[in-house]
């Protein structure tokens, strides 16, 4: 069961209506299936929201549930206007109960968030591969024993995040990321069935797009990582941060198509901002 402790600021938002940390009642989140996004704010902003919306209501259609997206977004607003901080990770999920007549609470609140650091830019960051896989991919549905396994070996060999690896040997993703290998100024990524599609990650293939860099998407086996110049994390709190180490195997951090798509990626990040408050 998640932890209240998870909040990080004075107030959070369920359904509508704004609550002290203090009155949180741990039975709210012992529903049957919790759906959920991690938004990232910035300078008071929830960047990308309206995908973050989209993924959400469609992860929810997935997993055959109907929100009301409007009460989400005022939910989020109330959160952020009530807050003290202007960057800091938010969560909002939608915790569904056994009885289907039982409509769903929504939650909206900050959570306690750790951003790379320059070095980790500079440096690349270390890996570790798991064997493991999402049940539904796409859904970006709470899966506890996957991120307390993920987070137990985390810990205990002190790398920045672990790679899963399906029974057919295939990287896939992170556990709380995307992840892309680089070779002859090209870019791969799982298919995105076999993945949660990341906003990030779609920013990403964004980017490659429109500078016409190739950007594939096909299975990449364990066996092939040799055969790569670089590799590189997507998501909310990393953005695009290079890989130092996957495992055993070392890799190129200064790569200069990681540098180049890590640079338009958070100049896409300011010009949202800017769009967002003009």
């Amino acid at each position: 069961m998640e932890n209240p402790v998870e909040q990080s600021e004075r107030f959070f938002v369920k359904d509508g209506l704004l609550i002290v940390r203090e009155s949180f009642q741990p039975q709210w989140l012992q529903g049957k299936q919790t759906i959920y996004e991690v938004v990232r704010v910035n300078s008071g902003i929830p960047l990308f929201i309206e995908d973050h919306i989209s993924r959400f209501e469609e992860s929810c259609n997935l997993m055959g549930y109907q929100i009301n997206t409007c009460k989400v977004l005022k939910d989020i607003e109330l959160c952020i206007t009530n807050s003290q901080t202007t960057e800091k990770n938010l969560k909002f999920s939608a915790v569904f109960n056994e009885l289907a007549s039982v409509p769903p609470i929504f939650l909206s609140y900050f959570i306690p968030t750790k951003y790379p650091s320059l070095s980790d830019y500079e440096k690349g960051v270390t890996t570790e591969l798991i064997s493991a896989s999402r049940q539904s991919p796409n859904a970006k549905v709470e899966n506890k024993s996957l991120r307390q396994q993920a987070n137990e070996i985390i810990e205990s060999k002190g790398v920045y995040e672990v790679l899963l690896v399906n029974e057919k040997g295939e990287i896939t993703e992170g556990s709380r990321s995307n992840f892309f290998a680089v070779k002859n100024n090209q870019v791969f990524t799982a298919p995105s069935p076999d993945v949660l599609n990341g906003i990030t990650r779609k920013k990403v293939v964004e980017i490659c797009q429109n500078q016409a860099i190739q950007c594939s998407e096909i299975p990449i086996h364990i066996e092939q990582l040799t055969s790569f110049e670089a590799a590189f994390l997507t998501g909310t709190s990393p953005k695009v941060l290079p890989i130092h180490q996957i495992g055993s195997l070392f890799l190129k951090t200064n790569h200069p198509l990681v540098l180049f798509i890590g640079a338009l990626y958070d100049s896409k990040i300011n010009e949202y901002i800017y769009l967002t408050k003009k």
